[in-house]
């Protein structure tokens, strides 16, 4: 019986304590006002959807969960901070998915962290200058924001703030960011072009990854961290390439001979690219360097890379050929994952070298391809010319068009094709170049003298012709 009356007592308790946070979980979605920091309140109009923060001073910080008005985030439409509050707390409007207008006072110096994360429907944001940090994830996938005004005041824009917001067309970063975090502009979609200020000093991993439609990036004359070249980003003296403008509509690039090294993710999702030179000069390719560049049908690697690191070319699912050079030792996890067009690989070492390279996981494309012992094209030569093999008999054209029958003068595209020279000298104008080892014909060259051919093949039959005309009309006057 003391035991039927205990279990029963139990059950009372339990229900007691479980009603209880019930009751007060309703009453705090039910209420329309309240604190939200130490001098800071906040009221909700639900005739008008307006949610007012009112007081002095800073707000405060919530995490996931939401802030005390949580339960009205799909309905708020306006949110109205007054002059007095100094910051907006950490995912202070989370999730407000209907929020179209936001009004933030000259008083206010922080965003808080993921403070407007998945504002879907907010288009447009003005920050005053009194802003000084644009916390982590402040606007995180905030997909219909079309444009923001960031101030002159603001001097950190933080990890992610920006990232996912598809329709930003433009952004102008004031001179006086000296910090643009990791990822601060992660898949901006829409974003097409981007000017880093002399201020900056420092820019984070990924700060412009997959903007599919970036074409160039560009860095003030007297920014003394940072430069660019053609739209790509470099450091100052570029020998790091940090960002390869996604939407850049090159199909060919050629790494600059100053770059040693080659940035994590600078080139993935490049969806034009489909030739790249990495030249001699290069020591380190970072991770994923390639990755999703789906069009790319061919890599030339100097034969200063060592390390070809994890995710690397992964998912260039059209890369054909790669040249590999003999230095490297090390080919990373997934590096060549879902190339499933590769066939070619051109290794300058032997066999027995070959063998001896470390070729971690799921690399099974690139093991399976036809491997070309002691092939190599030489990156810091013109290799759209032509360059003759140590047998000095034979030389071989890399995907160029070119003139490679004078005699006949036939022009074609050529692919790695042999030819046998047997001592010919290739003359025009009044240079003649002798095929050997060490010459290079360039593309140019051999284009003059495919014309100078044609020409002087035209004057000779318009000649010839003219000639038999008046010797005909001669035979006839006679």
């Amino acid at each position: 019986m003391k035991k039927v009356i205990s279990l029963l007592m139990s059950f009372v308790m339990l229900f007691s304590v479980i009603s209880s946070v019930n009751l007060s979980a309703y009453a705090e979605e039910s209420a329309t006002s309240g604190k939200c920091g130490d001098n800071v309140y906040w009221s909700y109009d639900l005739t008008t959807n307006t949610l007012t923060i009112s007081g002095t001073g800073a707000m405060y910080n919530y995490n996931s969960s939401g802030a005390h008005w949580y339960g009205y985030r799909k309905n708020i439409l306006t949110v109205k901070i007054e002059t007095g509050v100094t910051t907006i707390g950490d995912y202070a409007f989370n999730g407000c998915s209907s929020l179209t207008s936001v009004t933030i006072p000259d008083s206010v110096t922080t965003i808080g962290e993921a403070a407007f994360e998945s504002c879907d429907s907010l288009t447009s944001v003005t920050i005053p200058n009194s802003v000084t940090t644009i916390g982590v994830e402040a606007f995180f996938y905030c997909s219909s924001l079309t444009s923001v005004t960031i101030p002159d005041s603001v001097t950190t824009i933080g990890k992610r703030a920006f990232q996912g917001c598809s329709s930003l067309t433009s952004v102008t970063i004031p001179n006086s960011v000296t910090i643009i975090e990791a990822a601060a502009f992660y898949s901006c979609s829409s974003l097409t072009s981007v000017t880093i200020p002399n201020s900056v000093i420092s820019i984070g991993d990924d700060a412009f990854h997959v903007c599919s439609r970036l074409r160039s990036i560009s860095v003030a004359s007297g920014n003394l961290n940072y430069s660019s070249k053609d739209g790509v980003l470099f450091d100052k003296n570029k020998s790091k390439l940090i960002q390869y403008p996604a939407g850049n509509q090159r199909t060919e690039y050629t790494i600059p001979n100053s770059v040693t090294t080659i940035g994590n993710s600078a080139f993935s999702f490049c969806r034009s690219l489909t030739s790249v030179t990495i030249g001699n000069s290069v020591t380190i390719i970072g991770y994923a360097a390639f990755w999703a560049c789906d069009r790319l049908t061919s890599v030339t690697i100097g034969n200063s890379v060592t390390t070809i690191g994890d995710h690397t070319f992964a998912g260039c699912s059209s890369l054909t050929s790669v040249t590999i050079p003999d230095s490297v030792t090390i080919i990373g996890n997934w590096a060549f994952y879902r190339c499933s067009s590769l066939k070619d690989v051109y290794y300058s070492g032997s066999e027995e070298q070959w063998k001896k390279i470390l070729i971690e996981y799921d690399n099974d494309y690139l093991k399976n391809a036809k491997i070309h012992y002691n092939s190599y094209r030489d990156t810091d030569r013109d290799t759209d010319g032509l360059k003759t093999k140590s047998d000095e008999t034979s030389f071989i054209i890399y995907n160029s068009e070119a003139l490679f029958e004078c005699d006949k003068i036939a022009i074609g595209k050529i692919d790695d094709i042999k030819l046998k020279l047997n001592n010919v000298n290739v003359n025009y104008g009044s240079v003649t170049k002798d095929f050997d080892k060490e010459i290079i014909l360039k593309k140019n060259d051999i284009l003059y003298l495919a014309i100078r051919i044609i020409i002087n093949t035209l004057f000779r039959l318009s000649f010839q012709m003219i000639r038999n005309i008046i010797t005909k009309k001669a035979i006839m006057f006679i």
